[in-house]
C-alpha cells in the first residue's frame, strides 16, 4: 500500500521517514519529495509498505502524531488521476495537448512565450518606446 504523509518537518530525511514506519512492518520504499528547483524538502512524502494491514495500521497509529514540533497527517494516498488539487486551467492545458497530439505531425510547435521580432528584455525595452512615441503624438 503507498502512504501519503504530509506536514512533515523539512528536516526529515528518506531514512528517518523509513524507520519510523518500520515498526509496523516491512518498507518497499521511503521518499521525502524536494522542490525541483531549490532541492528542499516539499515537507511531504510517501511510503510504500508490503503488506496492507500493516499499512494501515501504520497510518492509525501515526495519523495525528507529533514529529519534531510537528503533527502528521498520515493517509492512503491516491492514485494521481483522483488528484483534485489539478487547477481548471491545468485540466484544459493537458485536454488541449491531448488533442493536438504529436506536434510532428500537427505542425503545432507549443512554446511558452508568444513569437516576437524582440524576445527577451529587448520586446519591453521596445514596448516602453512604442508607448512613449504613440503618447507624443
Amino acid at each position: 500500500m503507498n502512504i501519503y504523509v504530509s506536514n512533515l518537518a523539512f528536516n526529515i530525511q528518506d531514512d528517518e521517514l523509513r524507520n519510523l514506519f518500520e515498526p509496523f512492518g516491512a518498507v518497499s520504499s521511503a521518499k521525502i519529495i524536494n522542490d525541483r528547483d531549490t532541492g528542499r524538502s516539499r515537507g511531504f512524502g510517501f511510503v510504500e509498505m508490503e503488506d496492507d494491514n500493516a499499512a494501515r495500521e501504520a497510518i492509525a497509529q501515526l495519523d495525528q502524531s507529533t514529529l519534531d514540533g510537528r503533527t502528521m497527517n498520515v493517509a492512503e494516498a491516491k492514485p494521481k488521476g483522483e488528484n483534485h488539487s489539478i487547477k481548471p486551467f491545468q485540466k484544459r492545458s493537458r485536454l488541449f495537448k491531448a488533442q493536438m497530439g504529436n506536434s510532428s505531425e500537427t505542425g503545432f510547435v507549443p512554446t511558452h512565450e508568444p513569437l516576437s521580432l524582440f524576445p527577451g528584455s529587448n520586446r519591453f525595452l521596445f514596448h516602453v518606446l512604442l508607448v512613449r512615441l504613440l503618447i507624443s503624438y
